[in-house]
């Protein structure tokens, strides 16, 4: 008895190569998906740490010089990223004025108000990190020498916008 072939290696193996290729293309796809999500990760990083930065900068400033805060607003600084096109755009300016400070019992005082708004520009992403303080000073009639809280944060946002994926 003769066996002749009857050619099922060639059908079998190219199934075999188009089942492999089709978990390679899978497996490129799922790579490429986390690379750009790990990109987008690091940029979003970035753009946190450039803000809160900027932020840094308006709180250095505003218990440094809190006798400007009143006279020398709004103020604007401008910093930049580890890469040459991450920006951060610092403002600090004076929003509401009141009389409640819980820390102070003189009468009568006043609540300063104030926010530090940093825009940050990092590739497509852009953020604003706004943090809220105020200061209680005494109100004096005529010459005095008023007491002065410290800066005391309020509350702190981050809004972001553009590039999406994350």
């Amino acid at each position: 008895m003769i066996c002749r072939p009857t050619g099922s290696a060639l059908p079998i193996v190219l199934m075999l190569l188009t089942i492999l290729s089709l978990f390679a293309a899978n497996a490129l796809r799922t790579a490429t998906a986390e690379a750009r999500l790990t990109d987008s990760l690091l940029v979003a990083d970035r753009a946190f740490e450039l803000g809160e930065r900027g932020i840094a900068a308006g709180l250095r400033y505003a218990f440094e010089n809190p006798a400007n805060l009143t006279t020398g607003l709004p103020l604007a600084l401008r910093l930049a990223g580890p890469d040459a096109d991450d920006t951060v755009e610092v403002s600090l300016a004076h929003t509401v004025l009141d009389n409640y400070c819980p820390a102070m019992s003189v009468s009568p005082v006043e609540r300063l108000h104030f926010e530090i708004r940093a825009m940050v520009h990092v590739e497509l992403l852009r953020q604003t990190h706004v943090q809220g303080f105020y200061i209680c000073r005494e109100i004096c009639p005529g010459p005095c020498t008023g007491i002065e809280s410290l800066p005391v944060r309020s509350y702190w946002t981050v809004h972001g916008e553009g590039r999406g994926g994350i």
